[in-house]
């Protein structure tokens, strides 16, 4: 079982922690922890059991989750062949064909936002996608070349390019020439503390290109921008202060890091330095800024989960250790909840 610390003055929550895990039945899921580090709840699932050709569990990585407050789970993969919705009790309740990946992020609305395939062409994955979350029936659908095209003002888009006398060509690495991995609506609640936006208006990260930016999903005009201010980053999120953090993975200079900037001034600042740590993880990579001033923390490629309270003190962490050589099965996301969150869970037969 994985190893798991709980300090005494742990915020109490509920942690779920999505990933590869030692299952009997399958090799990934999520794992709910009560206030006291203990299982409460578990969700297995697997991208294998669909009716359309698929790689085998082994090929992909779980990447992208999201719980609602009906206990039910909403699951992807990088790689994958699949978008699922599981229930409270493992019990699929729809899913998309294709590939979605990264992040999926619940919206004000009972809707989903997730990239995946552009609908029609099927080997896409550089599509905004906005699904409702009751029937999985796709909403709104926008291409990141839409965007791109809506934008020729600002060509923050074409600096992956080669240059050529009469035209530009491509440069691509496993996500296309941009990699997109986050998607964001900003909620209402926090829409006072971002003026220049409106609720809904969409934060987004593109990997290769180390750029942040908020766009207005019906205009597809680029409102905002910041490029460079991490390297390689992941999970951009609306703060509660009226900044975007970041979790910069700094892929190739040993530490990652959290960062935020003031999307009005453009001023950051460090949140979390990873050296202290011991935290690195060159790709993937979530944070959670939580209510007392904390920090939720997966660093996948260590297998590791990590929460610091508002003075940086470590209070709760996890490795996801599978043998007795002390290797670690890689996780995807972490997400603390509230003790009142779950409105109603049904019993499982």
């Amino acid at each position: 079982a994985p190893r798991v610390f709980l300090a005494p003055d742990a915020p109490p929550a509920l942690r779920v922690i999505f990933g590869a895990f030692d299952f009997k039945g399958k090799r990934y899921g999520a794992i709910l922890l009560g206030p006291d580090g203990k299982v409460r709840h578990l969700w297995q699932t697997s991208q294998e059991d669909v009716a359309w050709e698929h790689r085998d569990d082994a090929n992909v990585f779980p990447h992208g989750f999201a719980v609602d407050r009906q206990g039910s789970i909403y699951v992807g993969y990088d790689n994958g062949s699949c978008l699922t919705k599981y229930d409270w009790c493992g019990r699929i309740v729809w899913r998309l064909r294709g590939h979605f990946h990264h992040a999926i992020t619940l919206g004000d609305d009972d809707t989903l936002w997730v990239w995946g395939p552009t609908p029609g062409q099927a080997g896409s994955q550089e599509c905004m996608l906005q699904i409702d979350c009751a029937t999985g029936k796709v909403l709104k659908a926008i291409p990141l070349a839409k965007v791109r095209e809506a934008n020729p003002e600002i060509d923050i888009f074409g600096i992956r390019q080669l240059d050529r006398e009469d035209h530009s060509t491509w440069v691509h690495d496993g996500g296309g020439p941009w990699h997109p991995n986050d998607v964001e609506p900003l909620p209402r609640a926090l829409a006072a503390k971002f003026p220049q936006f409106k609720p809904g208006d969409l934060l987004i990260s593109l990997r290769s290109l180390d750029l942040v930016l908020v766009l207005d999903p019906d205009t597809l005009k680029v409102k905002w921008w910041r490029q460079g201010l991490a390297r390689r980053q992941h999970d951009p999120d609306w703060a509660p202060d009226g900044s975007i953090s970041i979790y910069d993975n700094n892929m190739h200079r040993d530490w990652s890091r959290i960062v935020a900037v003031d999307p009005g001034t453009y001023l950051s600042r460090v949140l979390l330095a990873g050296r202290p740590y011991g935290f690195y993880s060159h790709i993937q990579g979530k944070h959670q800024l939580l209510p007392g001033g904390g920090m939720l923390i997966t660093s996948p490629q260590q297998g590791r989960v990590f929460e610091v309270d508002r003075q940086g003190k470590v209070v709760f962490e996890l490795l996801n250790v599978y043998d007795d050589q002390d290797r670690l099965l890689n996780l995807s996301e972490a997400v603390s909840l509230p003790l009142d969150y779950f409105q109603e869970t049904p019993k499982c037969p």
